[in-house]
């Protein structure tokens, strides 16, 4: 910490101003204009970068310190116990609302969700690319953290760096602005080299974790938070981070791969990275961090697996949602969760459900035929493009019968079959 007038500031690591001392001696009396910036320091909105804090502490002629920017809380350890009785499907549990239709996108349109009604973002500018815009219909994809905020995926034409000359990068939307958080601009942790690439992403509490890096040379799973990005997996260590990861609670979830042998892992800042499950025959699809579970999709055979505090079981399997669906059914193993709940997607032919898992308890929240309204719905898509509700309620998108897309909150009540 550093002492200059005798006031000395303290940034804390959400960048939240706070005088710790006030030593003013007789020959360093605060000039008014000292004071008002101060006071404009207090002002400044959390969030904002310790380069602006140090340029107006600097001009007060006051010190400052800058702690490492702080982890994500990490969970109380709560082991959740498999079923061990029998399943059963339960119907009517959960009645529909239809909101609003999806509006139109565009080059400089972001649209996504938040909370139950549509939302529409206008950029228009978009750092570090030729042409100012993204080149494609649409990002392709949007997330709004717990507090609102709005990240993205955005593709654009004109980087040297790709033999293909796309760029690609993950942006959080402020106002207009695009504002780049990884992109072909960003070095790699430890690294001269820059990512030419960002795929998947996930976000919780001001934390992005995503694939990308550098293909045919150097990829795996990264984190991005607070303007750092730091290296969960990749391949220049032992583990090699593949697929869109999850990040909850202080964790992030992976799909990876240790000397030829695919498994999924959990980080943490306590304990670092870890195996989890461990497969020589199903591959690994995403994976969803619960409260207390991490649900892992697989492949060959189709299911989602869960595992928690050391414990590991199938928590889905397409056989469970035979019924009104059809009796051959298809389970998306893109896992998506509710608390602790899993909720997945299953699908024959032109019929589609969502669906809840809970313990032993299946219970059909949607699907191809079910009223909405004054009409009906012709399919449902999978909830993570959409997601949970603080209340536990589930927002989703549907298409309606005559063909237009809408969104349709699914509410829990009391249980029927």
């Amino acid at each position: 910490m550093q002492k200059d007038s005798g006031i000395v500031l303290r940034v804390s690591a959400d960048f939240r101003p706070e005088v710790v001392s006030h030593t003013v001696s007789a020959r360093s009396q605060l000039h008014p204009k000292q004071v008002a910036q101060l006071r404009e320091v207090r002002r400044v909105q959390q969030g904002a970068r310790v380069k602006r804090f140090a340029l107006l502490l600097a001009a007060a002629g006051c010190g400052y310190e800058t702690p490492a920017p702080p982890r994500p809380p990490e969970p109380v350890p709560v082991q959740v116990l498999p079923c061990k009785g029998e399943r059963s499907q339960v119907k009517g549990a959960w009645t529909l609302e239809l909101l609003g239709a999806i509006p139109a996108g565009g080059l400089d349109r972001v649209v996504y969700r938040r909370g139950t009604t549509w939302q529409v973002g206008v950029v228009k500018d978009i750092p570090h690319t030729p042409k100012n815009v993204f080149d494609f219909d649409k990002p392709w994809d949007v997330q709004v953290d717990l507090d609102g905020t709005v990240y993205l995926r955005g593709l654009w034409y004109g980087n040297p760096d790709q033999a293909n000359n796309v760029g690609d990068g993950l942006y959080r939307l402020d106002g207009s602005r695009a504002t780049p958080l990884v992109d072909p601009t960003t070095l790699l942790p430890g690294s001269t080299e820059h990512f030419n690439s960002a795929g998947g992403f996930s976000v919780d509490h001001g934390w992005v974790a995503f694939w990308g890096g550098r293909p045919y040379e150097v990829s795996g799973v990264y984190a991005w938070h607070d303007g750092h990005v730091l290296t969960i997996a990749d391949s220049r260590g032992q583990v090699r981070g593949t697929g869109t990861p999850s990040v909850h609670a202080g964790q992030i979830a992976f799909q990876g791969e240790e000397q030829g042998v695919r498994g999924v892992y959990l980080w943490s800042e306590a304990t670092g990275t870890k195996r989890v499950l461990k497969s020589a025959g199903p591959i690994f699809g995403n994976v969803a961090l619960a409260d207390h579970v991490l649900y892992a999709g697989a492949y060959d055979p189709r299911r989602v697996i869960a595992w928690s505090a050391g414990t590991e079981w199938i928590a889905a399997q397409p056989e469970w949602f035979k019924g009104s669906v059809g009796d051959a059914p298809m389970l998306d193993v893109d896992p998506v969760v509710r608390g602790d709940d899993l909720v997945v997607h299953v699908a024959q032919e032109k019929r589609n459900e969502l669906w809840n898992v809970s313990g032993c308890t299946l219970e059909r929240i949607a699907g191809t035929g079910d009223a909405v309204g004054t009409t009906t719905i012709a399919g449902v898509y999978n909830v993570r493009d959409t997601a949970t509700l603080p209340d536990g309620d589930l927002v989703f998108l549907v298409v309606l019968a005559d063909g237009s897309h809408h969104l349709v909150r699914a509410h829990r009540t009391l249980l029927a079959t």
